[in-house]
């Protein structure tokens, strides 16, 4: 199928499919000029600019159109979240920017019938901003996000979630989930199901690379009260988490796990009250796991690099089953 034309960067593409059919892609583009070959890759991570958005239909992607510009966009994984479609056709995505003078919160939507209009909702910070996650079902719409302190001394990042119960058209006051006494909050990943929200997030002492913590909590849609937290130890030295909730609830969570032999994926998933221990399902280099749920399956894809000059890359994938009543095996 290829991919839309033009000579850009494509940076870190996210998609989602419609009940159409129709494939819908977003990726983000710096100012600098693409790379000319796979030898001149660079290894140091461009400054975003700009958000760019095509659709696969009918066999045809559609011309490239850009959809957002300003600042420095926060777009490389772990950083904003997947793009995801509602049952009303909503398209939307959550990411953060940064300048000089601070940060915005934006969540970014269209209808996919009406792909070519694209509104946006901003909250402007004084303090820088980094993670952000998107969760929707039906009208209800979540967005947990990390901000800075301010001031920059004032202690750790901490964890905020904003909610919409009318599909983005009002939002709640920013609610802080994370409290002073925890290690500053990194990765966060929501969900929204059954009018209740669910955040998991990732902490890490400051100037410390060990001895995170996976974290996760709940919600009501409607409701300020946040439920009981429940926790555990993060192996080794990890980032680039991903996290889905299946049918019955049961939330599973990947994250990379660096080694001196090479990174490989770390396995846990919530059942009922606590975090099971973590497991290595596979015995492979790996690069950014990616994670969903299909029906009665947990699919896993990554990439894997092997330690050549010019490093060759391995596109993996993986299903486990979840049984009736059971987690993934």
């Amino acid at each position: 199928m290829g991919g839309p034309e033009g000579a850009r960067w494509y940076g870190h593409p996210r998609a989602v499919v419609d009940n159409q059919g129709v494939l819908h892609v977003m990726w983000a583009e710096p100012t600098d000029a693409p790379p000319t070959s796979r030898y001149a890759v660079r290894r140091d991570e461009p400054r975003f600019t700009s958000l760019w958005y095509a659709q696969f239909r009918n066999g045809k992607w559609s011309e490239p159109s850009r959809v957002f510009e300003g600042g420095s966009i926060e777009w490389s994984p772990p950083n904003g979240s997947d793009l995801v479609i509602d049952h009303t056709g909503r398209i939307a995505v959550a990411f953060s920017t940064n300048d000089s003078t601070g940060g915005s919160l934006v969540y970014l939507y269209a209808n996919a019938s009406d792909a070519a209009r694209w509104s946006t909702r901003v909250w402007r910070f004084s303090a820088g901003l980094g993670y952000a996650d998107l969760a929707t079902d039906s009208r209800n719409v979540a967005i947990a996000y990390v901000r800075a302190p301010d001031p920059p001394d004032a202690g750790a990042n901490v964890l905020y979630l904003l909610r919409s119960v009318d599909g983005g058209a009002t939002w709640t006051q920013p609610q802080r989930i994370s409290q002073a006494a925890e290690q500053p909050a990194l990765e966060p990943h929501a969900f929204v199901r059954d009018s209740l929200v669910t955040i998991l997030w990732t902490s890490q002492a400051s100037e410390s690379f060990t001895g995170g913590v996976l974290w996760r909590t709940n919600l009501g849609v409607r409701r300020s009260e946040i439920g009981p937290k429940t926790s555990t130890p993060l192996p080794g030295i990890t980032n680039a988490s991903q996290a889905a909730i299946d049918a019955c609830g049961t939330v599973h969570f990947v994250v990379r796990e660096y080694r001196p032999t090479g990174s490989v994926i770390a396995y846990t998933r919530y059942e009922q009250t606590a975090w099971t221990r973590f497991e290595y399902p596979f015995d492979t280099p790996a690069t950014h796991p990616s994670i969903a749920i299909g029906g009665d399956t947990v699919r896993l894809i990554w990439s894997s690099l092997d330690k050549a000059p010019v490093p060759n890359a391995t596109l993996l994938a993986a299903a486990l089953p979840i049984g009736r009543g059971k987690s993934a095996r």
